[in-house]
């Protein structure tokens, strides 16, 4: 292994370590992690909403764009996704 390289990473570590010691850094993850969280829920959401829809034969895509809207809304986004489907069939 080339020793430039070798002293080049043993530099690089102890940044490595302040930059996730960071409060900042804490803070980006910390919301990061409530948006993957809040799209686990939406999509948990439009799945349930989508077995009880059944019973009226209707039903809304679980993709992105859906999952997104509603994860961003909340319940008022479920109510805009279920109004533009029943406008848009």
């Amino acid at each position: 292994m080339n020793p430039k390289y070798t002293l080049l990473s043993l530099l690089f570590l102890p940044v490595l370590f302040l930059m996730f010691r960071s409060e900042r850094i804490k803070r980006y993850y910390g919301k990061i992690s409530r948006f993957f969280v809040r799209i686990l829920f939406s999509a948990l959401g439009l799945y349930l909403f989508n077995l009880g829809a059944q019973f009226f034969s209707f039903s809304l895509p679980i993709n992105l764009y859906t999952v997104i809207t509603f994860a961003f809304l909340g319940v008022p986004g479920l109510l805009l996704l279920v109004v533009l489907k029943g406008l848009f069939p």
